[in-house]
Protein backbone atom coordinates (compact mmCIF):
# COMPACT_ATOMS: atom_id res chain seq x y z
CA UNK A 1 0.00 0.00 0.00
CA UNK A 2 2.87 2.73 0.92
CA UNK A 3 4.31 1.61 -2.17
CA UNK A 4 1.47 2.14 -4.36
CA UNK A 5 1.10 5.67 -2.82
CA UNK A 6 4.08 7.02 -3.08
CA UNK A 7 3.60 6.00 -6.72
CA UNK A 8 0.59 8.05 -7.09
CA UNK A 9 2.15 10.71 -5.56
CA UNK A 10 4.35 10.90 -7.64
CA UNK A 11 2.15 10.78 -10.85
CA UNK A 12 0.51 13.58 -9.46
CA UNK A 13 3.38 16.06 -8.44
CA UNK A 14 5.24 16.29 -11.43
CA UNK A 15 3.05 17.38 -13.83
CA UNK A 16 2.24 20.03 -11.13
CA UNK A 17 5.64 21.37 -10.84
CA UNK A 18 6.00 21.63 -14.30
CA UNK A 19 2.76 23.13 -14.54
CA UNK A 20 3.26 25.52 -12.04
CA UNK A 21 7.26 26.28 -13.53
CA UNK A 22 5.43 27.27 -16.57
CA UNK A 23 3.05 29.87 -15.14
CA UNK A 24 5.73 31.57 -13.37
CA UNK A 25 7.43 31.62 -17.07
CA UNK A 26 5.05 33.55 -18.32
CA UNK A 27 3.68 35.84 -15.54
CA UNK A 28 7.92 36.70 -15.58
CA UNK A 29 8.02 37.32 -19.87
CA UNK A 30 5.82 40.59 -19.33
CA UNK A 31 8.01 42.07 -17.10
CA UNK A 32 11.54 41.34 -18.89
CA UNK A 33 11.07 44.46 -20.77
CA UNK A 34 10.33 46.84 -18.32
CA UNK A 35 11.08 45.42 -14.65
CA UNK A 36 9.69 48.15 -12.60
CA UNK A 37 7.20 46.96 -10.01
CA UNK A 38 5.89 50.19 -8.56
CA UNK A 39 6.08 53.64 -11.04
CA UNK A 40 4.12 56.93 -10.56
CA UNK A 41 1.08 55.85 -12.98
CA UNK A 42 0.48 53.19 -10.63
CA UNK A 43 0.65 56.42 -7.95
CA UNK A 44 -1.97 58.21 -9.90
CA UNK A 45 -4.29 55.12 -9.67
CA UNK A 46 -5.59 56.15 -6.08
CA UNK A 47 -6.07 59.15 -4.28
CA UNK A 48 -3.52 58.51 -1.47
CA UNK A 49 -0.78 58.29 -4.17
CA UNK A 50 -0.93 61.41 -6.16
CA UNK A 51 1.53 61.84 -8.70
CA UNK A 52 4.33 64.86 -7.30
CA UNK A 53 3.18 67.60 -9.74
CA UNK A 54 -0.27 67.01 -8.60
CA UNK A 55 0.49 67.13 -5.35
CA UNK A 56 2.35 70.43 -5.75
CA UNK A 57 -0.97 71.90 -7.77
CA UNK A 58 -2.78 70.85 -4.92
CA UNK A 59 -0.19 72.43 -2.46
CA UNK A 60 -0.50 75.80 -3.91
CA UNK A 61 -3.11 76.79 -1.26
CA UNK A 62 -0.31 76.60 1.30
CA UNK A 63 -1.54 79.92 2.63
CA UNK A 64 -1.12 78.34 6.55
CA UNK A 65 2.42 78.28 6.16
CA UNK A 66 3.55 81.23 3.76
CA UNK A 67 1.22 83.80 4.87
CA UNK A 68 2.87 83.64 9.09
CA UNK A 69 5.99 83.37 7.55
CA UNK A 70 6.25 86.73 5.63
CA UNK A 71 4.36 88.32 9.17
CA UNK A 72 7.74 86.78 11.00
CA UNK A 73 9.82 88.47 7.93
CA UNK A 74 8.75 91.64 8.94
CA UNK A 75 8.89 91.20 12.70
CA UNK A 76 12.85 90.31 12.59
CA UNK A 77 13.05 93.08 10.04
CA UNK A 78 11.30 95.73 12.56
CA UNK A 79 13.65 94.15 15.63
CA UNK A 80 16.89 94.31 13.38
CA UNK A 81 16.59 98.04 13.02
CA UNK A 82 15.11 98.64 16.31
CA UNK A 83 18.52 96.88 17.73
CA UNK A 84 20.43 99.63 15.12
CA UNK A 85 18.85 102.63 16.57
CA UNK A 86 19.58 101.39 20.11
CA UNK A 87 23.34 100.22 19.18
CA UNK A 88 22.84 96.81 20.07
CA UNK A 89 24.65 95.07 17.20
CA UNK A 90 25.02 91.79 19.41
CA UNK A 91 21.20 91.23 19.07
CA UNK A 92 21.27 93.05 15.82
CA UNK A 93 23.41 90.18 14.23
CA UNK A 94 21.04 87.41 15.35
CA UNK A 95 18.21 89.43 14.29
CA UNK A 96 20.05 89.56 10.92
CA UNK A 97 20.92 86.15 10.74
CA UNK A 98 17.13 85.31 11.32
CA UNK A 99 15.80 87.57 8.75
CA UNK A 100 18.09 86.06 6.54
CA UNK A 101 17.33 82.54 7.42
CA UNK A 102 13.55 82.82 7.10
CA UNK A 103 13.59 84.61 3.87
CA UNK A 104 15.54 82.28 2.19
CA UNK A 105 12.92 79.91 3.80
CA UNK A 106 10.29 81.88 2.16
CA UNK A 107 12.01 81.99 -1.51
CA UNK A 108 12.19 77.80 -1.30
CA UNK A 109 8.75 77.91 -0.35
CA UNK A 110 7.89 79.92 -3.19
CA UNK A 111 10.04 77.85 -5.94
CA UNK A 112 9.15 74.54 -4.39
CA UNK A 113 5.77 75.12 -4.01
CA UNK A 114 5.56 76.93 -7.63
CA UNK A 115 3.23 79.66 -6.34
CA UNK A 116 3.68 82.09 -9.41
CA UNK A 117 1.24 84.55 -8.82
CA UNK A 118 2.07 88.07 -9.88
CA UNK A 119 1.56 89.80 -5.86
CA UNK A 120 3.55 86.92 -4.14
CA UNK A 121 5.87 87.10 -6.58
CA UNK A 122 5.94 90.87 -6.34
CA UNK A 123 6.80 90.23 -2.71
CA UNK A 124 9.27 88.12 -2.82
CA UNK A 125 10.98 90.45 -5.10
CA UNK A 126 10.40 93.31 -2.77
CA UNK A 127 11.71 91.79 0.22
CA UNK A 128 15.34 90.68 -1.36
CA UNK A 129 15.47 94.66 -1.97
CA UNK A 130 14.21 95.26 1.56
CA UNK A 131 17.35 92.60 2.57
CA UNK A 132 20.09 94.30 0.48
CA UNK A 133 19.43 97.46 2.20
CA UNK A 134 19.38 95.90 5.78
CA UNK A 135 22.34 94.23 5.13
CA UNK A 136 24.26 97.33 4.39
CA UNK A 137 22.51 99.60 6.68
CA UNK A 138 24.06 96.67 9.46
CA UNK A 139 27.52 96.95 8.41
CA UNK A 140 27.63 100.62 7.59
CA UNK A 141 26.01 101.52 11.20
CA UNK A 142 28.41 98.92 12.84
CA UNK A 143 31.55 100.85 11.23
CA UNK A 144 30.27 104.08 11.68
CA UNK A 145 29.71 103.55 15.55
CA UNK A 146 33.34 102.20 15.31
CA UNK A 147 34.43 105.98 14.36
CA UNK A 148 33.72 107.10 17.74
CA UNK A 149 36.33 104.62 19.25
CA UNK A 150 39.16 105.31 16.72
CA UNK A 151 38.45 108.98 17.30
CA UNK A 152 39.39 108.87 20.63
CA UNK A 153 42.84 106.07 20.27
CA UNK A 154 43.74 108.54 17.24
CA UNK A 155 43.30 112.01 19.66
CA UNK A 156 45.23 110.13 22.43
CA UNK A 157 48.08 109.16 19.95
CA UNK A 158 47.96 113.23 18.59
CA UNK A 159 47.78 111.77 15.09
CA UNK A 160 46.24 114.10 13.19
CA UNK A 161 46.10 112.75 10.05
CA UNK A 162 44.00 109.62 10.80
CA UNK A 163 41.82 112.06 13.04
CA UNK A 164 40.89 113.28 9.08
CA UNK A 165 41.12 110.04 7.59
CA UNK A 166 37.72 108.98 10.50
CA UNK A 167 36.11 112.45 9.13
CA UNK A 168 36.09 111.62 6.33
CA UNK A 169 35.21 108.12 6.71
CA UNK A 170 32.55 109.30 8.82
CA UNK A 171 31.65 111.48 5.76
CA UNK A 172 31.25 108.76 3.41
CA UNK A 173 29.32 106.43 5.91
CA UNK A 174 26.79 109.45 5.89
CA UNK A 175 26.11 109.42 3.03
CA UNK A 176 25.83 105.85 2.20
CA UNK A 177 23.23 105.27 5.02
CA UNK A 178 21.29 108.18 3.85
CA UNK A 179 21.10 106.85 0.23
CA UNK A 180 20.33 102.94 2.32
CA UNK A 181 17.42 104.66 3.99
CA UNK A 182 15.94 106.49 1.22
CA UNK A 183 15.87 103.60 -0.58
CA UNK A 184 14.49 101.34 2.47
CA UNK A 185 11.57 103.82 2.79
CA UNK A 186 11.06 104.33 -0.70
CA UNK A 187 9.31 101.72 -1.48
CA UNK A 188 7.54 101.01 1.74
CA UNK A 189 4.03 101.82 -0.04
CA UNK A 190 4.58 99.01 -2.68
CA UNK A 191 5.79 96.54 0.05
CA UNK A 192 2.72 97.65 2.41
CA UNK A 193 0.04 97.55 -0.68
CA UNK A 194 1.03 93.80 -1.54
CA UNK A 195 1.25 92.99 1.83
CA UNK A 196 -1.75 94.38 2.68
CA UNK A 197 -3.59 91.70 -0.35
CA UNK A 198 -2.74 88.95 1.46
CA UNK A 199 -3.69 90.04 5.00
CA UNK A 200 -0.41 89.97 6.67
CA UNK A 201 0.43 92.68 9.23
CA UNK A 202 2.92 95.20 8.63
CA UNK A 203 2.76 96.86 12.02
CA UNK A 204 6.32 95.88 12.27
CA UNK A 205 7.74 96.74 9.10
CA UNK A 206 6.23 100.52 9.37
CA UNK A 207 7.61 100.61 13.11
CA UNK A 208 10.77 100.21 11.10
CA UNK A 209 10.53 102.31 8.86
CA UNK A 210 10.27 104.89 11.52
CA UNK A 211 13.29 103.72 13.49
CA UNK A 212 15.50 104.06 10.48
CA UNK A 213 14.75 107.57 10.07
CA UNK A 214 15.93 107.70 13.48
CA UNK A 215 19.25 106.10 12.69
CA UNK A 216 19.44 108.70 9.99
CA UNK A 217 19.15 111.45 12.52
CA UNK A 218 21.04 110.12 14.54
CA UNK A 219 24.60 109.60 12.34
CA UNK A 220 23.60 113.32 10.99
CA UNK A 221 24.13 114.89 14.22
CA UNK A 222 27.21 112.79 15.32
CA UNK A 223 28.64 113.77 11.84
CA UNK A 224 28.32 117.50 12.29
CA UNK A 225 29.67 117.25 15.72
CA UNK A 226 32.84 115.22 14.38
CA UNK A 227 33.46 117.36 11.54
CA UNK A 228 33.27 121.00 13.15
CA UNK A 229 35.92 119.45 15.90
CA UNK A 230 37.98 117.67 13.75
CA UNK A 231 38.41 120.74 11.78
CA UNK A 232 38.70 123.39 14.54
CA UNK A 233 41.47 121.23 16.07
CA UNK A 234 43.33 120.68 13.02
CA UNK A 235 43.68 123.26 10.20
CA UNK A 236 43.80 122.22 6.62
CA UNK A 237 47.73 121.48 5.36
CA UNK A 238 48.52 124.49 2.86
CA UNK A 239 48.89 124.84 0.09
CA UNK A 240 48.85 121.00 -0.02
CA UNK A 241 45.12 119.86 -2.28
CA UNK A 242 43.80 116.88 -3.77
CA UNK A 243 41.24 117.42 -6.37
CA UNK A 244 39.11 114.60 -7.31
CA UNK A 245 36.10 113.67 -10.28
CA UNK A 246 34.05 111.07 -11.24
CA UNK A 247 32.12 109.78 -14.66
CA UNK A 248 29.60 108.95 -14.88
CA UNK A 249 27.45 109.70 -12.14
CA UNK A 250 25.77 106.16 -12.73
CA UNK A 251 26.40 103.03 -14.14
CA UNK A 252 25.64 99.36 -14.24
CA UNK A 253 27.26 96.07 -14.46
CA UNK A 254 29.97 96.01 -17.47
CA UNK A 255 30.47 99.94 -17.56
CA UNK A 256 33.56 101.59 -17.15
CA UNK A 257 33.68 104.23 -14.12
CA UNK A 258 36.50 107.16 -14.86
CA UNK A 259 38.53 108.14 -11.61
CA UNK A 260 40.31 111.29 -12.13
CA UNK A 261 42.38 113.99 -10.01
CA UNK A 262 45.10 116.23 -9.59
CA UNK A 263 47.60 116.71 -6.46
CA UNK A 264 49.03 120.61 -5.91
CA UNK A 265 51.82 121.41 -3.06
CA UNK A 266 53.56 118.20 -2.48
CA UNK A 267 56.30 116.10 -4.61
CA UNK A 268 54.95 113.04 -3.21
CA UNK A 269 52.65 111.18 -6.21
CA UNK A 270 51.35 108.25 -4.36
CA UNK A 271 47.69 108.78 -4.35
CA UNK A 272 45.28 106.38 -2.25
CA UNK A 273 41.65 106.01 -2.93
CA UNK A 274 38.97 104.90 -0.44
CA UNK A 275 35.81 103.43 -1.37
CA UNK A 276 32.94 103.01 1.05
CA UNK A 277 35.21 103.31 3.96
CA UNK A 278 38.01 101.23 2.83
CA UNK A 279 40.88 101.19 1.33
CA UNK A 280 40.40 100.92 -2.49
CA UNK A 281 43.49 101.36 -5.19
CA UNK A 282 47.07 103.51 -4.65
CA UNK A 283 47.63 105.43 -7.82
CA UNK A 284 51.04 106.98 -9.45
CA UNK A 285 50.04 110.67 -9.89
CA UNK A 286 52.05 112.03 -13.64
CA UNK A 287 55.27 114.75 -12.66
CA UNK A 288 52.03 117.37 -13.51
CA UNK A 289 50.20 115.84 -10.46
CA UNK A 290 47.63 113.98 -12.53
CA UNK A 291 46.17 110.86 -11.99
CA UNK A 292 43.68 108.81 -13.60
CA UNK A 293 42.04 105.21 -13.50
CA UNK A 294 39.43 103.63 -15.41
CA UNK A 295 37.50 100.53 -13.17
CA UNK A 296 35.30 98.19 -15.02
CA UNK A 297 32.20 97.41 -13.21
CA UNK A 298 31.75 93.73 -12.23
CA UNK A 299 31.25 92.97 -8.39
CA UNK A 300 29.96 95.34 -6.76
CA UNK A 301 26.77 96.36 -4.48
CA UNK A 302 23.89 98.23 -6.32
CA UNK A 303 23.14 101.23 -4.64
CA UNK A 304 25.05 104.61 -3.97
CA UNK A 305 29.07 104.25 -3.23
CA UNK A 306 31.44 107.15 -1.53
CA UNK A 307 35.12 107.43 -2.78
CA UNK A 308 38.02 110.18 -1.96
CA UNK A 309 41.43 110.47 -2.42
CA UNK A 310 44.42 111.02 0.09
CA UNK A 311 48.44 111.92 -0.23
CA UNK A 312 50.20 112.69 2.59
CA UNK A 313 47.22 113.65 5.11
CA UNK A 314 45.54 115.62 2.61
CA UNK A 315 42.03 115.01 1.62
CA UNK A 316 39.95 115.16 -1.30
CA UNK A 317 36.26 116.02 -1.67
CA UNK A 318 33.87 113.12 -0.91
CA UNK A 319 32.55 112.03 -3.84
CA UNK A 320 29.76 109.52 -4.69
CA UNK A 321 28.14 107.44 -7.59
CA UNK A 322 25.12 105.01 -7.88
CA UNK A 323 25.28 101.38 -9.11
CA UNK A 324 22.23 100.74 -10.74
CA UNK A 325 20.91 97.21 -11.19
CA UNK A 326 21.29 95.51 -14.38
CA UNK A 327 18.98 92.50 -15.92
CA UNK A 328 20.45 88.61 -16.72
CA UNK A 329 19.28 86.00 -18.48
CA UNK A 330 20.61 82.66 -17.61
CA UNK A 331 19.90 79.49 -20.25
CA UNK A 332 20.63 75.63 -19.00
CA UNK A 333 20.73 73.05 -21.93
CA UNK A 334 21.40 68.79 -21.27
CA UNK A 335 25.09 68.08 -22.37
CA UNK A 336 24.43 64.30 -22.31
CA UNK A 337 24.48 61.80 -19.07
CA UNK A 338 24.42 64.01 -16.35
CA UNK A 339 25.99 66.97 -17.81
CA UNK A 340 24.69 70.19 -18.21
CA UNK A 341 26.05 73.61 -19.77
CA UNK A 342 24.84 76.60 -20.04
CA UNK A 343 25.75 80.81 -20.10
CA UNK A 344 24.51 84.02 -17.74
CA UNK A 345 24.72 87.10 -19.51
CA UNK A 346 23.80 90.60 -18.78
CA UNK A 347 22.06 92.04 -21.68
CA UNK A 348 24.97 91.19 -24.17
CA UNK A 349 27.46 91.18 -21.51
CA UNK A 350 28.97 87.62 -20.18
CA UNK A 351 28.95 87.92 -16.95
CA UNK A 352 32.04 86.52 -15.18
CA UNK A 353 32.92 84.69 -12.30
CA UNK A 354 29.14 84.35 -11.49
CA UNK A 355 28.14 81.50 -8.79
CA UNK A 356 24.84 79.32 -10.38
CA UNK A 357 22.69 77.49 -8.36
CA UNK A 358 21.46 73.96 -10.21
CA UNK A 359 18.18 73.09 -8.75
CA UNK A 360 16.23 69.29 -8.94
CA UNK A 361 13.31 69.46 -7.40
CA UNK A 362 14.04 72.40 -5.36
CA UNK A 363 17.22 70.68 -3.84
CA UNK A 364 20.60 72.35 -4.18
CA UNK A 365 22.60 69.77 -6.49
CA UNK A 366 25.10 71.88 -8.06
CA UNK A 367 27.26 75.23 -8.07
CA UNK A 368 29.26 75.48 -10.51
CA UNK A 369 30.98 79.09 -11.85
CA UNK A 370 30.68 80.97 -14.85
CA UNK A 371 33.89 81.55 -16.86
CA UNK A 372 35.11 84.73 -18.66
CA UNK A 373 32.82 84.10 -21.67
CA UNK A 374 29.69 83.66 -19.37
CA UNK A 375 29.69 79.99 -19.79
CA UNK A 376 29.66 77.00 -17.04
CA UNK A 377 29.28 73.49 -16.95
CA UNK A 378 28.42 71.28 -14.76
CA UNK A 379 28.41 66.97 -13.80
CA UNK A 380 25.65 66.18 -11.92
CA UNK A 381 24.75 63.48 -8.99
CA UNK A 382 21.56 61.81 -9.77
CA UNK A 383 19.85 58.87 -8.98
CA UNK A 384 18.02 57.15 -11.64
CA UNK A 385 15.02 58.24 -12.55
CA UNK A 386 13.49 60.93 -14.12
CA UNK A 387 14.65 64.83 -13.00
CA UNK A 388 14.00 68.58 -14.01
CA UNK A 389 16.70 70.67 -13.36
CA UNK A 390 16.64 74.73 -13.80
CA UNK A 391 19.86 76.75 -12.86
CA UNK A 392 19.25 80.16 -11.48
CA UNK A 393 21.24 83.14 -10.41
CA UNK A 394 20.57 85.74 -7.29
CA UNK A 395 23.82 86.57 -6.14
CA UNK A 396 23.34 89.71 -4.34
CA UNK A 397 26.94 90.90 -4.60
CA UNK A 398 26.80 91.46 -8.32
CA UNK A 399 24.63 94.65 -9.61
CA UNK A 400 22.43 91.75 -11.57
CA UNK A 401 18.70 91.02 -11.30
CA UNK A 402 17.96 87.11 -10.53
CA UNK A 403 17.25 85.01 -13.26
CA UNK A 404 16.11 81.40 -13.88
CA UNK A 405 16.27 79.42 -16.99
CA UNK A 406 13.94 76.54 -18.38
CA UNK A 407 13.51 73.38 -17.18
CA UNK A 408 15.64 70.35 -18.80
CA UNK A 409 14.51 67.03 -18.06
CA UNK A 410 17.18 64.72 -17.54
CA UNK A 411 16.71 60.86 -17.15
CA UNK A 412 19.24 58.63 -15.56
CA UNK A 413 18.80 54.92 -16.76
CA UNK A 414 19.06 52.59 -13.99
CA UNK A 415 22.90 50.54 -14.28
CA UNK A 416 20.84 47.46 -14.72
CA UNK A 417 19.29 48.58 -17.79
CA UNK A 418 22.45 50.03 -19.02
CA UNK A 419 23.54 46.90 -18.74
CA UNK A 420 20.35 44.84 -20.25
CA UNK A 421 22.21 42.81 -22.69
CA UNK A 422 23.82 40.31 -20.05
CA UNK A 423 20.53 40.58 -18.56
CA UNK A 424 18.22 39.57 -21.27
CA UNK A 425 20.74 36.66 -21.91
CA UNK A 426 20.54 35.57 -18.66
CA UNK A 427 16.59 35.30 -18.11
CA UNK A 428 16.41 33.84 -21.87
CA UNK A 429 19.17 30.94 -20.24
CA UNK A 430 16.40 30.74 -17.26
CA UNK A 431 13.40 30.80 -19.23
CA UNK A 432 14.75 28.04 -21.31
CA UNK A 433 15.70 25.91 -18.58
CA UNK A 434 11.95 26.03 -17.45
CA UNK A 435 10.49 25.26 -20.58
CA UNK A 436 12.92 22.07 -20.96
CA UNK A 437 12.40 20.95 -17.54
CA UNK A 438 8.37 21.51 -17.98
CA UNK A 439 8.45 19.56 -21.56
CA UNK A 440 10.91 16.85 -19.85
CA UNK A 441 8.42 16.15 -17.17
CA UNK A 442 5.22 16.30 -19.29
CA UNK A 443 6.71 13.66 -22.17
CA UNK A 444 8.46 11.71 -19.14
CA UNK A 445 4.91 11.19 -17.98
CA UNK A 446 2.85 10.72 -21.10
CA UNK A 447 5.55 7.98 -22.10
CA UNK A 448 5.35 6.27 -19.29
CA UNK A 449 4.44 1.94 -19.02
CA UNK A 450 0.88 1.96 -18.07
CA UNK A 451 1.54 -0.87 -16.17
CA UNK A 452 3.96 0.66 -14.21
CA UNK A 453 1.44 1.36 -11.71
CA UNK A 454 -1.29 -1.15 -11.14
CA UNK A 455 -4.66 -0.92 -10.26
CA UNK A 456 -5.45 -2.68 -7.34
CA UNK A 457 -7.23 -6.16 -7.44
CA UNK A 458 -11.06 -6.91 -6.41
CA UNK A 459 -9.41 -10.03 -4.57
CA UNK A 460 -7.00 -7.84 -2.82
CA UNK A 461 -8.51 -6.61 0.59
CA UNK A 462 -6.78 -5.32 3.67
CA UNK A 463 -7.63 -8.29 5.61
CA UNK A 464 -5.27 -9.89 3.40
CA UNK A 465 -2.40 -7.63 4.51
CA UNK A 466 -3.21 -8.04 8.20
CA UNK A 467 -3.84 -5.06 10.64
CA UNK A 468 -2.61 -1.57 10.23
CA UNK A 469 0.23 -0.48 12.29
CA UNK A 470 -0.96 1.13 15.77
CA UNK A 471 0.37 5.25 15.92
CA UNK A 472 2.94 5.18 17.84
CA UNK A 473 3.98 8.44 20.01
CA UNK A 474 6.73 9.34 17.48
CA UNK A 475 4.48 9.08 15.01
CA UNK A 476 2.15 11.18 15.92
CA UNK A 477 4.88 13.87 16.80
CA UNK A 478 6.46 13.37 13.36
CA UNK A 479 2.44 13.97 12.36
CA UNK A 480 2.40 17.42 14.65
CA UNK A 481 6.12 18.41 13.64
CA UNK A 482 4.84 18.37 9.71
CA UNK A 483 1.87 20.30 10.18
CA UNK A 484 3.72 22.62 12.02
CA UNK A 485 6.28 22.73 9.21
CA UNK A 486 3.49 23.21 6.40
CA UNK A 487 1.94 26.10 8.23
CA UNK A 488 5.26 27.79 8.79
CA UNK A 489 5.96 27.47 5.25
CA UNK A 490 3.35 29.24 4.24
CA UNK A 491 4.49 33.29 4.63
CA UNK A 492 2.19 35.31 6.84
CA UNK A 493 -0.17 37.55 5.23
CA UNK A 494 0.34 40.94 6.31
CA UNK A 495 -1.51 44.29 4.67
CA UNK A 496 0.13 46.21 2.19
CA UNK A 497 1.23 49.72 3.31
CA UNK A 498 0.82 51.62 -0.43
CA UNK A 499 2.18 54.81 1.20
CA UNK A 500 5.24 52.84 2.05
CA UNK A 501 5.50 51.36 -0.85
CA UNK A 502 5.20 54.62 -2.64
CA UNK A 503 7.69 56.75 -0.46
CA UNK A 504 10.24 53.67 -1.02
CA UNK A 505 9.76 53.93 -4.29
CA UNK A 506 10.09 58.51 -4.60
CA UNK A 507 12.83 58.46 -1.41
CA UNK A 508 15.73 58.18 -3.92
CA UNK A 509 15.15 60.27 -6.43
CA UNK A 510 13.08 63.43 -4.25
CA UNK A 511 12.59 62.55 -0.39
CA UNK A 512 10.47 65.93 0.61
CA UNK A 513 7.97 64.57 -2.18
CA UNK A 514 8.37 60.79 -0.64
CA UNK A 515 7.64 62.14 3.07
CA UNK A 516 4.22 63.54 1.21
CA UNK A 517 3.05 60.20 0.73
CA UNK A 518 3.63 59.23 4.43
CA UNK A 519 2.24 62.41 5.61
CA UNK A 520 -0.91 61.73 3.29
CA UNK A 521 -1.71 58.59 5.24
CA UNK A 522 -1.00 59.72 8.86
CA UNK A 523 -3.39 62.50 7.77
CA UNK A 524 -6.21 60.04 6.41
CA UNK A 525 -5.80 57.78 8.97
CA UNK A 526 -6.45 60.45 11.94
CA UNK A 527 -9.62 60.77 9.91
CA UNK A 528 -9.05 64.56 7.99
CA UNK A 529 -11.25 64.08 4.48
CA UNK A 530 -8.97 65.69 2.55
CA UNK A 531 -5.24 64.58 3.21
CA UNK A 532 -3.95 66.14 0.14
CA UNK A 533 -4.37 69.81 1.41
CA UNK A 534 -4.12 68.95 4.93
CA UNK A 535 -0.74 70.69 6.62
CA UNK A 536 1.14 69.55 9.51
CA UNK A 537 -0.94 71.98 11.86
CA UNK A 538 -4.21 70.31 10.76
CA UNK A 539 -2.83 66.67 11.83
CA UNK A 540 -1.43 68.15 15.44
CA UNK A 541 -4.59 69.70 16.42
CA UNK A 542 -6.32 66.60 15.19
CA UNK A 543 -3.89 64.41 17.50
CA UNK A 544 -2.86 66.81 20.37
CA UNK A 545 -1.73 64.28 22.66
CA UNK A 546 0.53 61.83 20.43
CA UNK A 547 4.25 62.95 21.33
CA UNK A 548 5.83 60.77 18.67
CA UNK A 549 3.16 62.19 15.70
CA UNK A 550 4.58 65.46 16.69
CA UNK A 551 7.59 64.62 16.61
CA UNK A 552 7.35 63.56 13.11
CA UNK A 553 5.60 66.49 12.16
CA UNK A 554 8.68 68.35 13.34
CA UNK A 555 11.35 66.64 11.49
CA UNK A 556 9.15 66.81 8.49
CA UNK A 557 8.60 70.08 8.51
CA UNK A 558 12.46 70.38 8.44
CA UNK A 559 12.84 68.34 5.29
CA UNK A 560 10.04 69.81 3.58
CA UNK A 561 10.39 73.72 4.18
CA UNK A 562 13.70 74.13 6.02
CA UNK A 563 15.73 71.98 2.87
CA UNK A 564 17.16 69.69 5.17
CA UNK A 565 18.06 66.13 4.45
CA UNK A 566 17.80 62.95 5.92
CA UNK A 567 21.25 60.66 6.62
CA UNK A 568 20.39 57.22 6.57
CA UNK A 569 19.45 56.82 10.24
CA UNK A 570 16.86 59.32 10.25
CA UNK A 571 15.34 57.79 6.65
CA UNK A 572 15.11 54.51 8.98
CA UNK A 573 13.28 56.58 12.05
CA UNK A 574 11.05 58.36 9.67
CA UNK A 575 9.91 54.75 8.54
CA UNK A 576 9.39 52.93 11.89
CA UNK A 577 8.00 55.97 13.74
CA UNK A 578 5.56 56.15 10.50
CA UNK A 579 4.97 52.31 11.06
CA UNK A 580 4.41 52.41 15.20
CA UNK A 581 2.08 55.68 14.59
CA UNK A 582 -0.09 53.61 12.33
CA UNK A 583 -0.26 51.35 14.86
CA UNK A 584 1.80 48.15 12.73
CA UNK A 585 4.21 46.15 14.50
CA UNK A 586 7.67 46.40 13.78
Amino acid sequence: MNDRTKSRHHIVTVPALAAVALLCVLLMIPHTAYPLLYSPKMDAETALHDRVSVLRQVSQDNSAVVLPLMEDIFSSSGTLVLNLELKDFTAAERDLDEYLARSRQFDNLVIRLEMSQSDLEEWRRLNALNKEDLMALFEDTQRFSDLKRLEIEYRDADDPDMLYSIMYEGEALRSKIKETIASYEGRSEEMIAVSRQFEVKTDPYEQSIEDARDIEESVEEEQEVRSATIQQEIPRKEPLRVHLGIEPPEVGYGDTLTISGRVSGTDLRIVSLTLDSRNFLDLSAATDGTFLHREQIDRIRTGMHTLYATVDGAYSEVRSFRVIRSETHVTLQHAGGTQVTGRLMAGDRPVFGAPIRILSAGRQIGTPTTGADGRFAATLKLSPGTHQIAAIFDDAAYPLERSESKEVVIVVVPQNDQENKPIDHYLLFIIVALCVAGAAGFFYLKRRPKGAVSAPSEAFTPQEEGPLPEKGENDEIREEDAEDETISSEPAMQPADPALEAYQQVQESDYPSALRFLFGALAENAGIQNPLTATAGDLRWRCPEDARLHAWLTLYERVLYGRHLPDHDERRWFEEAYLLIRGDRL
